[in-house]
């Protein structure tokens, strides 16, 4: 008998797609930011800080396979007490926001991307999270971005939702999945600059983008709801009880452990 797929959550038009979000979906990505410790805070801070410990500060533009594997170590290390398997799961769910993004096959990906995708594990409010991955793409710090980097930006925030939830998703392929993330990524970062009355060549700030957002984009763009923990179904299980009855503990970046991530 044919296995009965699972209802989505969720169903968000993005270009000519449809991204859906199933409760499967929900559970693992719920285990996986409050197993670690990640979802219990705005733990953006300490994601920044680990990436700097393996790249350098200021952030080096780019992050190897290598280095994104040390950096989780440094990150989370009380996975390094799991069990193999567990282990394995997690490096295994890791792997895929880093390879959803290296689309060229390089074993590279851009710093700001991948830390924005990673977001997604971590509390904190979309709004804070939002002001955390404008200040990554702020390269000039001129407290706004670039029409073509808000592109950029919105498309990591997809990518990274297309990765988290990609057992759902995988029928699609990556090839028109990569499409209708760009797609609507440039096509919702004009649609802002023409909304708000924006020159193309001018930066937008954050305030303008928020402002966006509250008069527009909760319909246009209602996947970036899911950039708060909160918003996921069941997450007040996690939040309230920890994972499997444990009390919840923040990652301590004071220690390391050295497993191999697997592709």
């Amino acid at each position: 008998m044919a296995q009965q797929q699972a209802l989505p959550m969720f169903a968000f038009s993005i270009a000519d797609e449809v991204l859906t979000v199933t409760p499967q979906d929900t559970a693992v990505i719920l285990d996986a930011a409050f197993s670690t410790g990640l979802g219990h805070d705005d733990y953006t801070p300490l994601l920044t800080r680990a990436f700097a410990k393996v790249l350098g500060n200021p952030l080096a533009s780019s992050v190897s396979k290598p280095q994104f594997d040390a950096a989780m170590r440094e990150l989370l290390p009380e996975v390094a007490g799991w069990s193999d398997d567990r282990k394995e799961q997690m490096s295994y769910f890791l792997s895929h926001a880093f390879y959803a993004l290296d689309r060229e096959g390089l074993e590279s990906v851009p710093t700001d991307e991948l830390l924005v995708t990673m977001s997604y594990l971590c509390g904190g409010s979309k709004t804070a999270k939002l002001a955390f991955a404008f200040s990554l793409f702020d390269a000039a710090d001129k407290e706004a971005i670039e029409q073509a980097e808000l592109a950029r930006l919105l498309s990591a925030l997809l990518t990274g939702l297309f990765a988290f939830c990609s057992p759902s998703n995988e029928a699609l392929g990556e090839a028109t999945t990569d499409n209708a993330v760009h797609q609507c990524a440039v096509r919702t970062a004009l649609d802002i600059f023409s909304d708000l009355g924006v020159d193309d060549e001018s930066p937008l700030s954050f305030d303008q983008f928020g402002a966006w957002y509250n008069q527009f984009g909760f319909e246009t763009i209602q996947w970036l709801e899911l950039l708060d923990l909160r918003k996921w179904p069941a997450a007040a299980a996690y939040i309230q009880e920890g994972v499997a009855g444990e009390p919840p503990r923040p990652p301590s970046p004071n220690k390391n452990f050295h497993s191999e991530t697997p592709p």
